[in-house]
């Protein structure tokens, strides 16, 4: 199987990539010995020949420039949050979607709809010896659907210590979330590689997340988990709570790259081969 994945990272995360999805495609290499090509548009890489795969797998939204039409003969989307209804959905012969609700949205609309997820566990996991810094961290981009006053409100109001950690969008857009939190005695930084963020997950004990149903942070609920933390949501996003009350052996077993990759495997395969799955 030779498979091209597109993507469309910032050039400065896209070299530190390596989260569970990235893991997935490193795991469908070494177990099925398939020919993975990664191409990063934000990168400048060299056009590629849709024609020389048997499947193309994007990632983003349904509305992103590079899913205005069909370009591989099979292809298919993992699926990055946004409105569920969208003219580009009918140029994916499949979907992976993140959550239970997107997914039922999704399949609703007759494509072909499957759930895969994980982290990379062998990154994300436990390091006993890390000392406990912070009593809570919430690793999210500085965005206002992420919410973190209310991050920074309850923490204040526990009298504890927290640190938010994410990327600072461009030109101050949106600086107010970061200056809210420096202003409530919160520990600040900016994206850091996830190389980086596994250390701040360990110097934490709780990862508290606030996001509201568009923010996502799902990611982060089983980074968290896989570290060992107990993680706490403030939330009605269904999203969030459908994942808060699993253990870190649940999120080992059953949310790692392994499963997730096999997922992505499952699907692929049988969408090349013409089979039909449910």
């Amino acid at each position: 199987m030779k498979l091209a994945f597109v993507c469309d990272l910032p050039k400065e995360h896209f070299s530190y990539w390596n989260d569970g999805l990235r893991a997935a495609l490193d795991y469908l290499v070494k177990k099925y010995n398939w020919q993975v090509s990664i191409f990063n548009l934000s990168s400048g890489q060299k056009t590629l020949d849709p024609d020389e795969y048997d499947f193309g797998l994007f990632w983003g939204a349904f509305g992103n420039k590079q899913h205005n039409r069909k370009y591989f003969k099979k292809q298919g989307l993992c699926f990055a949050g946004g409105p569920v209804s969208h003219p580009n959905l009918r140029n994916f012969d499949v979907v992976f979607t993140e959550s239970s609700v997107d997914n039922e949205a999704i399949k609703q609309q007759g494509v072909l709809t499957v759930k895969a997820f994980g982290t990379n566990i062998k990154l994300f996991r436990p390091l006993p010896d890390q000392k406990k810094v912070w009593d809570y961290i919430f690793p999210a981009a500085f965005a206002l659907w992420k919410r973190h006053y209310v991050f920074a409100q309850t923490v204040e109001e526990r009298k504890a210590l927290g640190l938010a950690v994410g990327y600072m969008q461009p030109n101050g857009w949106e600086k107010e979330t970061y200056e809210y939190c420096l202003s409530h005695g919160i520990t600040v930084l900016p994206w850091v590689p996830v190389d980086a963020l596994v250390w701040l997950y360990n110097a934490s004990k709780i990862c508290l997340v606030t996001a509201d149903a568009n923010g996502g942070s799902q990611r982060v609920i089983l980074e968290a988990k896989a570290c060992g933390l107990d993680v706490e949501v403030i939330s009605e996003s269904p999203k969030l709570l459908e994942l808060k009350d699993l253990t870190p052996e649940q999120v080992r077993n059953d949310w790692s790259e392994v499963s997730y990759g096999e997922s992505l495997y499952n699907a692929i395969s049988a969408v090349v081969e013409g089979a039909i799955i449910v």
